[in-house]
């Protein structure tokens, strides 16, 4: 675990599903699959490893911004663990601000 509550991706993969957690990384990945009825996933890399994000349609509308043009992103919502793979169900994004130029991500639309 890192400062302001942040869980790194390798230590999701160790607790307990359905836990609240925060994270937060750069996105490498963006879909929106027209076959997933609105449902919008994200990948985080952090300096351990990679988490997946699930972002339900409502969660998108409200925070579609951040969620397709931040380049980092911190995030809130209830872990998802099966079988060692950690998947966050958002419930709140915030940009994150890092002076690193622009960053970019593998997106699909």
């Amino acid at each position: 675990m890192v400062s302001w509550g942040v869980v790194t991706a390798r230590d999701l993969t160790t607790m307990k599903d359905g836990r609240r957690v925060v994270s937060a990384g750069m996105v490498i990945v963006r879909q929106r699959p027209s076959t997933a009825k609105g449902f919008f996933f994200a990948s985080l890399e952090d300096e351990t490893g990679i988490v997946n994000l699930i972002v339900t349609p409502l969660i998108f509308e409200r925070d579609r911004v951040p969620l397709v043009t931040a380049p980092f992103l911190w995030v809130e919502g209830l872990l998802q663990n099966q079988d060692g793979v950690a998947a966050i169900k958002v419930r709140r994004v915030r940009p994150l601000a890092m002076d690193m130029g622009r960053v970019p991500s593998y997106d699909f639309r």
